[in-house]
């Protein structure tokens, strides 16, 4: 991000908000040359669901929620090391893997939750060892 102020008007760092918007911006490229690669343009165009109204809102909805993890994210990471950042996306995945356990009617054996345990362990692991480097 320091890089990055030099060419601001300001000459200061991108804020927040503005390291969000440009993240998410910088995604439109991919994604539409994406849609076109694969011969998906005409199939969006023709889905009725874009003339439902509860499926637009649903949808920008989950634009906003997608746009406020990602601030977020970009200001958790402005403000703590990578290694901090690394360890709270790895062990976040403990949670999600419990919540996936209960939503999907998953049976709870010991192989599944060995698993869980191991993923914590490899974030923590991972944590101690960058934290000595």
């Amino acid at each position: 991000m320091d890089r990055v102020a030099k060419h601001t008007t300001t000459g200061k760092r991108l804020g927040g908000l503005s390291m969000a918007f440009y993240n998410n911006l910088s995604s439109l490229p991919f994604i539409g040359a994406m849609v076109l690669l694969m011969g998906k343009a005409r199939t969006v165009w023709q889905e009725p669901d874009l003339h439902n109204s509860t499926f637009l809102a649903v949808a920008a909805l989950s634009g906003f929620i997608g746009f406020g993890l990602s601030f977020t994210s970009l200001w958790f990471l402005s403000t703590t090391t990578p290694s901090i950042y690394s360890l709270v996306g790895s062990l976040n995945q403990v949670p999600v893997s419990l919540i996936g356990l209960l939503a999907f009617n998953v049976p709870w054996t010991l192989p599944n939750l060995l698993s869980i345990a191991v993923g914590a362990a490899a974030a923590v692991l991972f944590a101690i060892a960058k934290s000595k480097q």
